[in-house]
This record gives C-alpha cells, structure tokens and sequence, in this order.
C-alpha cells in the first residue's frame, strides 16, 4: 500500500512542479502502458499463455566404451589384451 501512495505522491510532484516537458512525457507513456492492446476487441480479455522456445531433441547417446581390463591384464597398443605365446 506504501508504494502505491509513493508512486501517486511522485505523479503529483511531476505533475505540480515539473516543467510541461515532463508533463506531457508521463501523459504519453501513460497512454501506451494503459492502451488496449491492437486486436484487442471487447469483451473479456484472457492472459496470453507463454510459449517457449525448445531446442530440437538431441541425439541419442553414444554407446558406452567396452569396460577397461581387470588389475594386472596387459593391453597391447590396440587395446587387446596381450597374450603371452
């Protein structure tokens, strides 16, 4: 409620104090934020829902590399396991 009161002593200042600049500049964006929007028609006027923006599904996940080799197996260069013989 103290913001409301703060908000209307501060329309009156501008309005009593200020120059006419300043009068006619808060009368203008008064206009546009109180104007019913275009198309707006009569009648009730329901909230626009809000739609967002999704990016695409990605991809799938790779497929897991194989596990590594137990403690101790040698592995060649190629990842295979090395065998003595």
């Amino acid at each position: 409620m103290a913001m409301a009161e703060n908000l209307v002593t501060r329309l009156q200042l501008v309005v009593l104090h200020g120059s006419d600049q300043n009068v006619i500049r808060l009368a203008a964006v008064a206009n546009d934020i109180f104007r019913p929007p275009k198309n707006g028609g009569n009648g009730h006027m329901s909230p626009i829902a809000a739609t967002f923006q999704r990016p695409p599904p990605s991809e799938p996940a790779p497929p897991e590399a194989p596990s590594p080799a137990a403690p101790g197996t040698l592995l060649d260069a190629s990842g295979q396991q090395y065998v003595a013989g």
